[in-house]
């Protein structure tokens, strides 16, 4: 065999080596580039969830203390998965607050004569935001959105300067996490804002009966004449979430 005929030989046989070497079937982790076994990210399979709330209302009342202070609050919230990021909600939820009682008639000393015990109801649809989409990152899955409703507030008869917060429209931008325990389990925290306007009575802009004041030391319970306020109030919450069918 001639020397040409040899390193032409050599060559081929190099050739098909290299041929069979590049098509030999690879790994699906190499094809895929991650093993799908190991990823931190796993899919969430449902696409509504029921989920059980109480939380925590940290209220001051607002400028005079007359709107709902802070207390516990419970509910539930139904969820729907719009698309892979944007999920809608409804909820209603039930809080019972303490309030200052306020007689715009007295010494400024004595304007405030006690405190009372009720209720506020929140009705509100939702709109958040996924950052891992329709996954979970470790088990988590944080969100941004903002809740936006109409709450109603008991009225307090013995209340003697007729203040009530009533219906109130609100909103409530939030910020929070889902934790997957299990496919079907999930815990949620969520800590959010809850921003309200509370109108006041005109006898709170009104020099007190018992101790009217002058235009340079005014004793009305308001004493700069503004008869409404944009309250902020944070506000947390720990709930509990399954997967829900719905019946149509």
């Amino acid at each position: 065999m001639s020397k040409v005929l040899r390193r032409h030989c050599r060559a081929a046989i190099l050739l098909c080596t290299l041929l069979a070497v590049a098509g030999r079937p690879v790994p699906l982790q190499a094809q895929v580039g991650y093993d799908p076994a190991k990823s931190p990210f796993r899919d969430i399979r449902s696409s509504t969830f029921l989920t059980l709330v109480g939380g925590y209302f940290f209220g001051d009342g607002g400028r005079v203390g007359v709107a709902p202070h802070d207390g516990p609050v419970g509910g539930i919230r139904l969820s729907f998965l719009a698309n892979r990021s944007l999920q809608v909600g409804a909820g209603v939820l039930y809080g019972s607050q303490t309030r200052n009682l306020i007689d715009p008639n007295k010494t400024p000393a004595e304007q405030v004569t006690g405190t009372a015990t009720h209720g506020t109801v929140w009705v509100e649809g939702s709109l958040q935001f996924n950052f891992t989409a329709n996954k979970t990152w470790n088990g988590l899955a944080p969100f941004v959105g903002t809740g936006i409703g109409v709450s109603f507030t008991e009225s307090v008869p013995e209340d003697p300067g007729n203040y009530t917060t009533g219906t109130k429209f609100f909103i409530a931008p939030m910020i929070g996490t889902r934790y997957f325990l299990t496919e079907n389990l999930h815990l949620q925290v969520d800590a959010r804002f809850n921003f309200w306007q509370l109108s006041y009575p005109s006898t709170y802009l009104q020099e007190p009966f018992e101790d009217p004041g002058t235009p340079n030391d005014p004793h009305a319970v308001i004493p700069d004449g503004r008869p409404k306020e944009w309250s902020v109030t944070p506000w947390v919450n720990l709930g509990l979430g399954f997967p829900f069918r719905l019946p149509f």
